[in-house]
């Protein structure tokens, strides 16, 4: 159809429309308004009507066919992405990893990815460097930044095996350079009878919910990391053998880990099932149980050391670890078999050949050491 056809076109009692070209129609209202229109396919791939612009000495058909051919080439270079936005694309890679990583990896996903809140609804093809960079400096942390560093260059990576002609923005940024070195700090902890006594009282006299403290006190006599503690599932407990078994999934070095538990450990999991009842699968549920929470989270004990006044730098949950090691060692005990109770992963050929758990002389070692915080922790015995 011509201009001049377009211009000989009558108002009618309807509105009704002509096609000028294929998938190009001009509508003719019942006042004589002419107006071009375009039905197009969007990317769910349902048909969509595009109004273009009213017919006019400066807007003509050519106009008209080659806004069309605009939004045809926008519409296919946009579905050559089949992830639309950088949020859509982290969910999918979330969703493909849920049944693979622990949860406390999961969480540090979630976390990670909130950095990039002012980007994540734009393209990923269109996302550049700098944008990325200014996102991870915004925290001053020395964790979180390269947490969100590493999981950009994974969700490009996840973006590519998927089918996507991508590259991430930050494959050529090493982080050493954007972030500096990393700082290695040894945890703090408490070895003196003292701090001991002070730590202990702290928990003992917290104003807080009783199953939160029973989750430090089985800590320090199981020196386990803190998420294995806050994960820890009924499931895992044999009482009749007194040793807790995790699977290797919920484990860092993803292999299965068997610790036998001391007479105290196993005095203070009975009096959690007898305050929990048979209501949860978990040791230590969080009160509002969701999908991302099912269970305590770390912030919560460390909040009761916080307001007992013991800061960051004197101590956290994961200090344990590091007073049952140096204890221990003080005491004479086999290096190599409190390295095994702490799941730490023995090196050279002999690690990879010795896979026996020497339950026996962890045993020992365990139940040495609830005798040693016995005096510590009687009231809740």
């Amino acid at each position: 159809m011509t201009n001049k056809q377009i211009v000989s076109l009558k108002a009618k009692s309807k509105r009704y429309r002509v096609c000028v070209y294929p998938n190009v129609y001009i509508y003719v209202g019942t006042n004589n308004s002419k107006t071009f229109y375009a039905r197009i396919k969007n990317e769910n791939n349902k048909d969509s009507v595009i109004k273009l612009n009213k017919f006019s000495v400066n807007y003509g058909v050519d106009d008209a066919i080659s806004d069309y051919n605009k939004l045809i080439s926008t519409l296919v270079e946009s579905q050559k992405y089949k992830f639309k936005t950088l949020d859509k694309l982290f969910w999918q890679f979330l969703k493909n990893k849920e049944k693979i990583i622990a949860h406390r990896t999961y969480e540090r996903y979630i976390n990670a990815f909130k950095l990039f809140d002012e980007i994540k609804h734009e393209k990923p093809h269109e996302i550049k460097t700098s944008a990325i960079i200014e996102c991870i400096k915004t925290d001053s942390t020395q964790e979180k930044p390269r947490r969100a560093f590493s999981l950009i260059n994974q969700l490009y990576e996840f973006a590519i095996c998927s089918g996507e002609n991508l590259h991430s923005p930050l494959a050529r940024v090493r982080p050493s350079i954007l972030l500096g070195k990393i700082e290695n700090k040894n945890h703090p902890t408490f070895t003196k009878s003292q701090d001991l006594t002070r730590l202990f009282n702290v928990i003992k006299n917290s104003n807080t919910n009783q199953l939160y403290k029973y989750a430090l006190i089985l800590q320090s006599l199981t020196a386990l990391r803190t998420q294995n503690i806050r994960a820890m599932r009924w499931e895992w407990i044999n009482f009749d053998d007194g040793v807790l078994a995790i699977p290797s999934e919920q484990m860092k070095i993803k292999k299965p880990f068997y610790l036998p538990l001391n007479s105290q450990a196993l005095k203070i999991l009975k009096s959690i099932k007898a305050f929990l009842g048979n209501s949860s699968e978990w040791v230590f549920p969080a009160i509002n149980l969701t999908k991302i929470n099912p269970y305590i989270s770390d912030n919560t004990l460390r909040m009761i050391l916080r307001r007992g006044g013991i800061t960051n730098d004197e101590f956290t949950p994961h200090g344990f670890r590091a007073m049952f090691s140096t204890i221990a060692n003080d005491n004479n005990y086999s290096s190599e078999i409190i390295e095994l109770c702490l799941a730490h992963t023995v090196g050279g050929v002999r690690g990879i050949y010795d896979r026996s758990h020497k339950l026996e002389a962890k045993r020992e070692l365990m139940q040495w050491w609830g005798d040693y915080l016995e005096k510590y922790i009687k009231d809740f015995l």
